[in-house]
């Protein structure tokens, strides 16, 4: 009876203080832009450019044979905008969501922001990292801009993608200016 007692008593006790078997697995919620080493930490190296009008660079972030992200550098004619060049990127599989602004435009993060579910996610395509041209009717045509990434030296784009049991947190490098995709990093267990 001691013997039960004691161990009852250990268990209660093992339970308060918040301790685990060895075997458990943290879950992560979270990942800081720019922070690339740790123990559930995966690091990629892209170093990959899209020079040229309809060129794409695809990314499979896990590594599971199915794309994530797909980033696009392309020309879009007619009205109402009448010659624009676009970087945007799109979720390339259900699940995968970019952080956005209040406007819908992906965010430019910098080195130490946090990547969680206290930012605004969206998984549209298409979503606009910059576009820069000529805008309005030919009788009355201005220069655009938009997104945030118009005049970015680099940033960090976060992302998130959500399987059947965990969500993966993580971050794209792109230098948006000259749509330069450097590395990213990602949240395994």
């Amino acid at each position: 009876m001691r013997f039960l007692n004691a161990f009852l008593l250990f268990s209660i006790l093992a339970f308060l203080m918040g301790c685990t078997k060895k075997n458990d697995v943290p879950v992560i919620s979270q990942i800081i832009a720019g922070d690339s080493t740790g123990q559930y930490i995966r690091h990629v190296n892209v170093k990959k450019s899209i020079p040229s009008f309809n060129d794409v660079c695809t990314l499979d972030i896990d590594n599971d044979q199915t794309n994530d992200l797909t980033f696009r550098y392309w020309l879009q004619h007619g009205d109402p905008i009448i010659n624009s060049e676009i970087f945007d990127v799109s979720p390339a599989t259900t699940g995968v969501y970019v952080a956005i602004d209040n406007k819908g435009y992906p965010l430019v993060l910098k080195v130490g922001d946090t990547i969680s579910d206290r930012l605004k996610w969206s998984d549209m395509s298409g979503q606009i990292l910059w576009l820069d041209g000529t805008c309005g009717s030919p009788a009355n045509s201005y220069h655009c801009q938009s997104g945030n990434w118009n005049n970015s030296s680099g940033g960090y784009l976060g992302f998130k993608i959500i399987k059947k049991t965990q969500t993966i947190w993580g971050w794209v490098w792109i230098m948006g200016n000259t749509r330069y995709i450097r590395d990213y990093s990602y949240t395994e267990d």
